[in-house]
């Protein structure tokens, strides 16, 4: 980083004067050209350069001798200023909220640079599952930058802590962090599902509630892959507050290890099989909110079923 003024040298005599300019060690002012001649009646522009060590704040002083041929010599002060970063944000916190475990949590913090000059950040954080990124970076004058923040929800958490953000040639800015990781409170309103006897062909549909009675919003899921006589759909009374949807598995995400790898050909590898699409049901529930559902039973086989509804949560 380096700025510059013009120094005018201005010879009012009726001859030609040689002049050269002496420059401390290691000069953090210097001038362009440090000796030359004036002739007689004009002016010469002399350039003071000045150029900064670093770009941390600071102010520099130095004196600068004119040594005059045949006449008295002038002295020069030169004063600079590198003024001190400054960086603002756009929030003076991050606070995630009361977020569900397994829920997404992502937020986006903008840090803006106000002055003229680049200014250098560095983000120093110590909280355990939260990823920062990127976490250090370079802002261009009257410019801005994007930081993601992302914290883990895999368990339950609750997070008061903070980051800093340091700012080259400028005072740091501490920034609180705040999250809430809870399990929800999401019940059934029956202890267990019984369809009785049932024939081959024919179908039995049991009605029941799902209760979210937290004061925050949940994903649950039901993964019925592996009970393909068995569908949930949504009561007529609760099609107005969601619709159901079904997790899109990517190819043998989650369903390889049902199948012996060395049987998979690489054809085998690139498809879902059709008895495993749609099988995942996705429940997105509203807080304190309660819904009915529709599960129905349609044996194509005589046998006995029994097992624990596959609901999960992420």
């Amino acid at each position: 980083m380096t700025t510059s003024e013009i120094v005018k040298l201005k010879n009012s005599g009726n001859s030609e004067v040689n002049f050269s300019f002496v420059l401390p060690e290691n000069p953090t002012f210097n001038v362009k050209p440090r000796k030359g001649s004036v002739k007689a009646g004009t002016i010469l522009n002399v350039e003071v350069i000045y150029t900064p060590t670093d770009e941390a704040w600071r102010k520099d002083e130095e004196l600068l001798t004119c040594k005059i041929e045949d006449g008295n010599d002038m002295t020069i002060k030169c004063l600079g200023t590198v003024p001190q970063s400054k960086l603002v944000t756009n929030s003076r916190d991050i606070n995630f909220g009361s977020i569900s475990i397994g829920g997404d949590a992502v937020q986006t913090f903008i840090i803006k640079n106000t002055l003229k000059t680049h200014t250098l950040f560095n983000i120093k954080s110590a909280i355990e599952g939260l990823t920062i990124n990127p976490t250090k970076g370079k802002i261009g004058p009257n410019d801005k930058f994007e930081v993601t923040f992302k914290i883990d929800t895999s368990y339950p958490s609750l997070l008061k802590d903070q980051i800093d953000i340091d700012i080259r040639g400028g005072k740091s800015i501490v920034v609180p962090v705040m999250a809430e990781i809870m399990v929800p409170n999401i019940n059934l309103d029956v202890d267990q599902v019984d369809f009785g006897e049932v024939i081959v062909g024919k179908r039995q549909t049991i009605e029941f509630s799902i209760i979210n009675e937290s004061a925050i919003e949940s994903t649950l899921y039901l993964d019925l892959r592996d009970y393909q006589d068995f569908n949930l759909t949504l009561h007529e009374s609760s099609k107005q507050n969601i619709t159901l949807e079904y997790m899109e598995l990517m190819p043998n995400e989650e369903i390889k290890d049902k199948k012996d790898d060395d049987q998979l050909d690489d054809e085998e590898e690139d498809e879902i099989p059709e008895d495993e699409a749609n099988r995942i049901v996705v429940i997105r529930l509203q807080k304190q909110i309660e819904l009915r559902f529709l599960f129905t039973f349609s044996p194509s086989a005589s046998k006995g079923y029994k097992f624990d509804m596959p609901f999960f949560l992420s």
